[in-house]
């Protein structure tokens, strides 16, 4: 590794943030557009960010256990303690640092609930195709129910009664072939 790409790599573990940390480390602007790609896919500075970071995880001793229950925790709704933190990337300083308590949000919990029943096996990760054929059998469900009312009005008590027959039929038909 240069200097400048260690210099590049020291700085983007302070900023997190490609762009910047290669115009601190001294690179064309040009050049820092691309550190994404450019920089961070060397294979040296990879090795001296994977190095870096491992010796910082495990001073952290974060174990799978404590995610988990975190995760549990967010998913029953238990408080949870946050922190937010701004930062001057340019003049390297901590603007505000809070930290408070609080009930996570509905979507937290539902993204936690969904990520511990996937870990069960219980739920299978979705790609979004899942959730398109829903939606369309609920709008297929929903314009059925609405020709059934609208047949059951048009029609007296005989036709009613036969027409329902007719419905029931048809349901039983398209649940026989559902289940074959």
């Amino acid at each position: 590794m240069t200097p400048r790409q260690k210099k590049f790599a020291r700085e983007y573990i302070k900023t997190h943030n490609a762009y910047q940390a290669a115009l601190n480390a001294g690179y064309a602007k040009a050049t820092a557009h691309n550190a994404k790609r450019e920089l961070l896919d060397n294979a040296g500075i990879q090795n001296y960010l994977a190095k870096k970071t491992q010796k910082a995880e495990t001073t952290a001793e974060v174990t799978t256990d404590q995610v988990i229950v975190n995760i549990l925790n967010i998913a029953t709704g238990k408080l949870i303690t946050r922190r937010t933190q701004e930062y001057d990337y340019l003049e390297h300083k901590t603007l505000k640092d809070r930290s408070y308590t609080g009930a996570p949000s509905y979507k937290d919990q539902v993204a936690a609930a969904q990520l511990v029943l996937q870990m069960a096996g219980k739920l299978k990760a979705d790609d979004g195709n899942l959730i398109d054929a829903k939606v369309r059998k609920a709008k297929a469900e929903a314009e059925i129910a609405e020709q059934k009312a609208k047949l059951l009005r048009q029609t007296d008590d005989k036709e009613s009664a036969q027409m329902e027959q007719i419905i029931k039929d048809i349901e039983e038909g398209v649940a026989d072939d559902g289940k074959s």
